[in-house]
């Protein structure tokens, strides 16, 4: 409040602002252009954002207060067996509310969620600062605010939260609240590098795609970027020069945890699946020439989604793998518009592309997607299907696994030899580097022990949070036990650095999932399915 009050009298003093006096600030949530002393004064009170028309922007003072004075300040919980158990329980005021019910286009999730403390959330546009700071320039219902990236990059924005863990012989729990309740810290990455915490925490709404200017950003309607690499992210991002960077460990917490505290799932497959099951590669059926759909068999086309993407390519020296340039060779990722009969045994895809010719020598795959595509969904879910394994899924605002996994930027694996892989953590990621070095610190556990001599895939039975990434490190689970998801990782004796690949692609089934990471590639691999998102929590103290 002293601060409130300070800000009021700074700008009434400096205006000499008198009752009934317009001052250039303002709230477009509103839908006009200036107000009076009174609205000001409300809005710094926190009824609503402020806008500055100096700066183009909703001032991060207002924001705060207009999160904070919806704040609940109660504490959610979730206990999770230690065991191959699937099932959590919630705790504290999350104990009693139900599981919500995902939805689709035209019918809507059931979310009891909605609008409860720690859990509120909406999208904005925003950007920030090389140091990292945040600015908000729209926000949706605002008129200003625009998903297709004509108004910069989309997020979903939410209150800082503070988070607590509690560990037994038998359950670990993790409790958070929007509120700092006793035994509780802020949001891993809620620092700036000065110190500083942040207003409000931000988290990308899409996957990466590419603009205009080359590099990563958020926005609805883009092609997800694919063959990236942990080395190209420095780069896509700029993670060097801006307050930019790719997908962090805060970023996989925030949706790993609200999957947890939802659903009460430690196997989040059982809930919505996301794009892991759509690996379809069929051949051509019928030639064609110069036309906008490509012909295959109705059982083949049968299997495809309206909406998803494929691409054509020639298939030379018959190889099928999707990273080979003459498998998207006549066409590079494409959305099937329709299915539609061609004769009696075969179907036309039609594709949102240019015109083509194919022969029956060329092969039709399905690849990871464009972002958007659950834009039209009414809270958690997907387009058609949740449970298809062929669909991206919505969570909180943030569209994910759209068929590609998703790289962390600040988090390197390295195995010690002896003991397995265990992550190096660099908390401002203008330090990330190709290697690991002194801007770099170990975490206290190793992932999944692999005494193997070649790579091999493992399922913890329950994950933990260390130093903000939530990983697990037993081998108590399988493909429908523990967490589900499986640890694909290099034998304990190698001591190579590599990557750590969140989520999954569209061929690894049950296989993966919120908690799923493979650390068997090099820090330069970058194939077909290795994507990642802008983040907003490089620039971070800790």
């Amino acid at each position: 409040m002293p601060d409130l009050q300070r800000r009021i009298t700074e700008l009434t003093e400096q205006a000499a602002i008198e009752p009934g006096v317009f001052v250039p600030i303002d709230s477009t949530l509103r839908g006009t252009r200036k107000f009076d002393l009174g609205t000001l004064v409300a809005g710094l009170a926190g009824q609503y954002p402020i806008w500055d028309d100096e700066s183009g922007c909703y001032t991060n003072e207002s924001i705060h207060n207009w999160l904070n004075a919806r704040n609940d300040g109660l504490a959610y919980g979730i206990s999770m067996p230690k065991t191959a158990s699937t099932e959590c329980v919630k705790t504290g005021a999350n104990a009693g509310i139900a599981n919500p019910v995902p939805g689709t286009i035209g019918t809507p999730a059931v979310d009891p969620y909605v609008g409860r403390g720690a859990f509120r959330f909406c999208n904005v546009n925003a950007t920030v600062d090389a140091d990292g700071t945040p600015h908000v320039t729209a926000i949706e219902g605002d008129g200003r605010f625009r998903r297709d990236g004509s108004n910069g990059d989309v997020w979903t924005l939410v209150p800082m939260l503070y988070w607590r863990d509690e560990e037994d012989d038998d359950t670990y729990s993790v409790t958070i609240s929007d509120t700092k309740l006793e035994g509780m810290q802020p949001w891993p990455r809620a620092y700036l590098p000065d110190g500083t915490l942040r207003p409000y925490l931000l988290f990308a709404a899409y996957g990466g795609v590419q603009g205009s200017d080359g590099y990563m950003h958020s926005y609805s309607g883009g092609k997800v970027m694919i063959f990236r690499s942990h080395n190209s992210l420095i780069t896509d991002c700029r993670e060097a020069s801006t307050g930019y960077a790719g997908k962090t460990s805060s970023d996989m917490l925030y949706t790993q945890l609200m999957g947890l505290l939802k659903y009460a799932a430690k196997d989040f497959n059982t809930v919505m699946y996301g794009c892991l099951n759509y690996n379809i590669q069929v051949p051509v059926t019928v030639a064609t020439t110069s036309q906008t759909y490509v012909v295959i068999s109705k059982a083949n086309a049968a299997n495809l989604v309206v909406g998803s993407v494929v691409a054509v390519g020639t298939r030379s020296a018959g190889n099928s793998d999707r990273g080979q340039a003459t498998m998207h060779d006549v066409v590079d990722r494409a959305r099937v518009l329709s299915v539609s009969d061609h004769d009696t045994n075969n179907s036309r895809v039609n594709l949102d592309t240019t015109a083509f010719s194919t022969q029956t020598t060329y092969y039709v795959s399905t690849y990871p997607g464009y972002t958007g595509v659950c834009d039209r969904v009414e809270g958690d879910g997907s387009p058609t299907s949740y449970t298809s394994g062929k669909e991206p899924f919505k969570i909180q605002g943030i569209e994910c696994f759209y068929g590609c996994g998703e790289l962390l930027s600040d988090v390197i694996l390295k195995g010690d030899g002896t003991n397995g892989q265990y992550p190096h953590m660099v908390m401002d990621t203008r330090n990330a580097a190709t290697s690991i070095t002194s801007h770099y610190s170990r975490l206290d556990a190793p992932l999944p022990s692999n005494t193997g001599s070649g790579n091999a895939g493992f399922y913890p039975a329950w994950a933990k949070i260390h130093s903000g990434l939530m990983y697990g490190s037993d081998n108590g689970g399988s493909q429908t036990s523990g967490m589900g998801d499986q640890a694909w990782l290099r034998p304990n004796s190698n001591t190579e650095a590599s990557v750590f690949y969140s989520g999954g692609y569209l061929a690894v089934a049950r296989t993966g999932g919120p908690f799923y990471v493979a650390g068997g590639d090099a820090l330069t691999a970058a194939y077909w399915h290795f994507g990642s998102r802008l983040s907003a929590l490089g620039r971070s103290r800790g």
